[in-house]
């Protein structure tokens, strides 16, 4: 009796721990298909590649340069220049320098008290043989006299501020281009002034006999150059020039 019921209870205790046995693999199969069907795809963590058409849209930009004029040399005129050729200082004379290789150039400057230069009031310099003449004659024209000929009396209004002004001289055809690079007058001139300005660069300019006549410029614009002498752009010609001078020699003995 006793094995009986042993057996029985064996029995039901087998078959119980059967069913728990297939109740829990049942349960892990479901939570394992459970879980592989709740699992999202992630997106990946760096941003996804689109594909953009990128539209380059070049900007013009216009420079827009602002020249800034240096301001002008600073010209010594204390004295205001008489009608008549009035008292001279100094000699006005100054040895040749020796050629010695190089090229001799010739400067007309005014003497003394002179408004206007004359052939005898001129001064002669050596330069590097290599330099054209005509450009080396404006090159040393706007150094002015040096101390030993302003000692002996030579003046004008170039001087040593404002040398460098000068830039380029172009000849065609007997047209002579003169380019300053700045301006060489602080201020408006007189009339008398005015005449002994451009009598000191006309002089020297029209000893090339191969200039016919000659425009002056200051970065390209002949008004700026003419606009302190009280006028608007003159092209000078040979002849023109030639008739003043022999006006002012015959006023003035």
């Amino acid at each position: 009796m006793n094995q009986k019921v042993v057996l029985i209870t064996q029995r039901v205790l087998f078959a119980f721990i059967a069913v728990v046995f297939m109740l829990v693999a049942i349960t892990t199969f479901q939570k394992i298909v459970g879980e592989n069907e709740s699992v999202a795809i992630r997106p990946p963590t760096t941003s996804p590649i689109v594909s953009t058409t990128t539209t380059t849209t070049t900007t013009t930009t216009t420079t827009t340069t602002t020249t800034t004029t240096q301001p002008p040399a600073v010209v010594t005129t204390t004295l205001a220049l008489p009608t008549t050729t009035g008292v001279l200082v100094g000699s006005c004379t100054m040895p040749t320098p020796a050629e010695d290789g190089g090229r001799l150039v010739r400067l007309y400057f005014t003497c003394g008290s002179q408004p206007f230069p004359a052939t005898n009031t001129s001064v002669v310099r050596r330069v590097e043989a290599t330099n054209r003449s005509f450009t080396a004659t404006l090159t040393e024209l706007t150094k002015g006299p040096t101390e030993p000929e302003a000692s002996s009396g030579f003046r004008s209004f170039f001087n040593e501020n404002t040398y460098g002004a000068f830039d380029a001289v172009f000849l065609n055809k007997g047209r002579a281009t003169v380019e300053f690079s700045r301006p060489v007058l602080d201020r408006t001139l007189t009339e008398s002034e005015a005449a002994f300005f451009i009598a000191t660069v006309n002089t020297s300019v029209f000893q090339f006999k191969t200039v016919d006549s000659v425009e002056y410029r200051i970065s390209g614009d002949c008004n700026e150059f003419w606009e302190p002498l009280g006028s608007r752009c003159v092209i000078v010609t040979r002849e023109n020039w030639e008739t003043q001078v022999r006006d002012w020699r015959s006023a003035n003995g």
